[in-house]
């Protein structure tokens, strides 16, 4: 039993290893490239290209910003006390916030989400911030591994997310909320790898569930609140 123990502590202290060099990797990836503009942002004349180079240093540092809340999020929700209040909330308005502030990544890759809510004027017992990050990162999540079309359906208190799965990519749906969990080996920019295993972990202190199942290559993630 004691070398059991003590070899699910190497295991987690191999992932958690891992994770940070992941972390420190993605992390120095739009760092790198802001700074690398910031140069040539330096040395050129021509206000058309200094434009660009300013507005792609802004978008690298947002990523940062993004992946840095992620992180400081991750280890306060790491903490058992941790608790979030949650209060009846018009769930739409917030859903629309979070689909609105995502919107350039719609338009940069030429899609269109495909949104049915039965009911747009349904309150929940939930945490706004908490449940504005659930939206944020399973949206984020279905845009940067998935492909086609995202269709997000409401149904009484569930919500659930579809989107199709590449080919050729392995998804393990039980996994899929563990931290760090990539399903495809090749790191994906401005990710921390820590959106579903937030998304699990809000969703629980908000006393919901998540769950994640694939049909051929669709995958859906559903949310179910506590009503």
């Amino acid at each position: 039993h004691h070398r059991q123990q003590q070899q699910e502590q190497l295991v987690e202290q191999q992932q958690l290893r891992q994770a940070i060099a992941n972390i420190a990797h993605d992390i120095r990836t739009p760092l790198t490239s802001a700074s690398g503009y910031m140069q040539m942002l330096s040395e050129c004349q021509e206000e058309i290209k200094r434009e660009r180079y300013q507005n792609i240093i802004s978008q690298r540092l947002q990523e940062l910003k993004e992946m840095l809340a992620e992180l400081f999020l991750y280890t306060k929700l790491s903490n058992p006390d941790y608790t979030l209040e949650c209060v009846r909330t018009a769930v739409f308005p917030i859903f629309s916030n979070s689909l609105v502030s995502l919107y350039h990544l719609f338009e940069e890759q030429e899609s269109q989400p495909e949104i049915k809510f039965a009911d747009e004027n349904i309150y929940l017992n939930v945490n706004a911030d908490g449940l504005d990050r659930v939206f944020r990162n399973l949206i984020q999540n279905a845009l940067m591994h998935g492909s086609g079309l995202i269709q997000i359906q409401q149904q009484g208190n569930m919500i659930t997310f579809q989107n199709q799965v590449p080919e050729g990519i392995i998804l393990d749906t039980e996994k899929l909320f563990e931290r760090y969990y990539k399903a495809d080996s090749a790191r994906q920019k401005g990710s921390s790898g820590l959106g579903l295993a937030i998304v699990k972990e809000l969703m629980t202190r908000m006393n919901g569930t998540v769950g994640a199942r694939l049909d051929e290559n669709i995958l859906s993630v559903t949310l179910v609140f506590a009503e």
